[in-house]
């Protein structure tokens, strides 16, 4: 399997693209309706998201999806679950290539800065959680798992009342049981994502 690689000039111009598209989308947008982020209100969606790192001599592309649920315990403030799977493909500098597939569950707590009024909204995210996942590499496989800081941040576009658009820059910071070292392995990812906020509007 090919790998693009991705340099860091790359990664901030994309940044910026997506920052200039979050800008347009948001002129663009004339809907009513305030943004569901009041005490006692739901929050459901997902996101996927793409990155790319080199581990040692290791290049690896990386795929991840990410359901999850929230509520807001307080106005702005929500805590919930997030699930996920994610599918990554190494190739080695020495030849070769394998595959890695794990699913994974984190608690989050979520904060949104700005009241709902606003249909773009800014917010942080950060959770700590587990992974179970199966490596692959010619004819030989073996299960591990992992611990996993997460945090990740970005503005919510309000299309409406009830949903929300997300783009994102995330970090990961994971360190894997089961290998003969316990070095972390630190990622860079962007993501795009839906959310669904759910429950009586509150003033």
């Amino acid at each position: 399997m090919k790998i693009m690689k991705v340099t860091l000039s790359n990664f901030i111009s994309l940044s910026i693209k997506i920052g200039a598209i979050s800008t347009l989308l948001v002129t663009i947008l004339s809907l009513n309706g305030f943004s569901q982020i009041n005490k006692g209100q739901w929050i459901i969606g997902g996101n996927a998201a793409f990155s790319y790192y080199k581990y040692y001599s290791t290049k690896t592309a990386a795929i991840s999806l990410s359901p999850g649920s929230g509520y807001f315990f307080l106005n702005r403030l929500s805590g919930g679950l997030r699930l996920g799977y994610d599918a990554r493909f190494n190739s080695y500098q020495s030849g070769g290539s394998s595959t890695e597939s794990f699913i994974s569950a984190v608690p989050f707590i979520r904060y949104y800065f700005l009241s709902n009024e606003h249909k773009m909204n800014f917010f942080v995210d950060g959770g700590f959680g587990y992974s179970w996942g199966k490596f692959k590499y010619a004819q030989s496989d073996f299960t591990y798992h992992s611990k996993i800081i997460s945090f990740k941040m970005g503005p919510a576009i309000f299309l409406n009342e009830h949903t929300a658009l997300e783009i994102t820059l995330g970090y990961n910071h994971s360190i894997a049981g089961g290998f003969g070292d316990t070095l972390a392995i630190n990622v860079l990812q962007i993501g795009v994502g839906l959310q669904v906020h759910i429950g009586k509007q509150k003033d």
